[in-house]
């Protein structure tokens, strides 16, 4: 309080107490007595300026007074007093704090706020629990520059606050042929393509593009902080794959008409589309469809081919006659174990072509057969064919008096030469007759 104020208010305060009207003495003054909370406040009693509370005001003439007591940021508080003379009256206030009003926003949402240190939320934001002043606010988000703003709240009229916040990533906007192609930024999917992929951290990135049937897209790319960068992807279809199998084995395949090799057989790098697919075996029908691959696809086409043929089967006396069919050897008719070759083990002619043929049998030293046959589809002919010996002499003995030729049966021990002279006509001549022996060629 300044000096002159000082005075004055003393002199009023004494001019009130110690006047007297028609000569009498002056009643003795009151007091009050001004505490505050929270300290700093400003206290006037009757529109004069006290000093720093806590203060006790004297010498008030007897009847009302104004307080009033006031401080930055708090709302002012008045109290009236009414005295008696003399009185003391001690008055206790607190003043509370004004409250401002705060309304944050942040490009882009979403970002943390502190004030003074203390975490307050994420924008937008309103805060309502601030007291008037001066504060330091911090925002932060992933992908961006932290950015710390001062704040001054003067008044109770709300406040907006719009911030910007800086990228501290870069951006690449990804295309690709065909679209819809899933974007993968070092590890993590991001969308499909066409995409923006932002906040991307500064440096080097993995850059993946996957879509099914397609070859995966890889490349590394190296970034800086605001940088924007274009990329243009033509993904590569991967070819199909056709698995071919036939029941029985060893058909020979064709894809539109182009042999490939006999099943089973893989054909590799097809590309995407239809195909004519055929299958043939000697001595069945020939199996044929169109098929639809996909890209990537490995597909599997079995045949199962139905026989159009018949089967011969045959026995021959003696064995070891040998087989054709039209002319073509097919084999040759075995003995059975542990026997002569008079009869022949079962021959089985397979996979003959439905219809008229002739079959031939033939044996050296036999009268070969010619037979014709008719073979129906599925059935089985059963043949059973003795072949006729020839009679074509091997052997000739002379003696003393005649020279004798034929087939020679036996040698016995004594020498003597056992003979078929022609057919059922046998000889023998004895051993001391013989002069010499000797084996004819068969030209002879």
């Amino acid at each position: 309080m300044s000096l002159v104020k000082h005075v004055v208010l003393s002199m009023a305060l004494i001019l009130g107490i110690c006047a007297s009207s028609h000569g009498q003495i002056a009643k003795p003054g009151g007091q009050v007595h001004v505490t505050v909370e929270p300290e700093g406040a400003s206290v006037k009693c009757d529109g004069v300026v006290l000093t720093t509370p806590p203060v006790t005001v004297t010498n008030l003439s007897a009847g009302k007074h104004l307080i009033v007591v006031s401080k930055l940021g708090h709302g002012e508080i008045r109290r009236t007093v009414e005295l008696e003379a003399g009185q003391r009256v001690n008055i206790e206030i607190k003043l509370k704090p004004i409250l401002g009003l705060l309304l944050v926003h942040s490009e882009p949402p979403g970002a943390s706020v502190e004030i003074e240190g203390a975490f307050r939320g994420e924008t937008p934001l309103l805060v309502s629990n601030l007291p008037l002043g001066t504060y330091r606010m911090k925002f932060t988000s992933p992908g961006f520059s932290p950015k710390e703003v001062d704040l001054l709240l003067d008044k109770r009229t709300p406040r907006k606050i719009d911030i910007n916040l800086a990228a501290d990533s870069a951006t690449i906007v990804l295309t690709s042929d065909p679209e819809g192609a899933r974007a993968i930024v070092n590890g993590i999917d991001r969308g499909a393509t066409p995409c923006t992929i932002d906040r991307i951290p500064e440096g080097e990135s993995s850059i993946e593009i996957k879509l099914d049937g397609y070859e995966a897209y890889k490349r590394t790319v190296r970034l800086a902080t605001g940088e924007s960068q274009e990329l243009e992807v033509v993904l590569v279809p991967i070819p199909a794959s056709l698995l071919v199998v036939s029941i029985p084995k060893g058909a020979r395949v064709y894809i539109d008409n182009q042999f490939k090799g006999e099943a089973p057989i893989t054909i590799e790098d097809l590309a995407p589309g239809e195909y004519r697919v055929r299958a043939e075996l000697p001595g069945h029908e020939v199996g044929a469809r169109t098929i639809t691959l996909a890209r990537a696809q490995a597909l599997t086409e079995e045949f199962r081919l139905a026989g159009n043929t018949g089967t011969i089967e045959l026995t021959t006396e003696p064995a070891g006659i040998s087989i054709s069919v039209d002319g073509i050897a097919v084999g040759t008719t075995v003995a059975k174990p542990d026997q002569t070759d008079r009869v022949s083990e079962i021959y089985n002619v397979d996979l003959i072509a439905l219809g008229h043929h002739e079959i031939q049998l033939s044996k050296k030293g036999y009268y070969a057969i010619t037979l014709p046959i008719t073979v129906e589809k599925g059935k089985k002919l059963t043949i059973h064919k003795q072949l006729r010996k020839r009679f074509i002499p091997n052997c000739e003995v002379v003696t003393k008096n005649a020279v004798h030729r034929g087939v020679l049966l036996e040698v016995t021990p004594a020498g003597d030469v056992k003979l078929e002279l022609r057919p059922g006509v046998i000889r023998t001549v004895p051993a001391k007759d013989v002069r010499f022996r000797r084996p004819l060629r068969e030209e002879e």
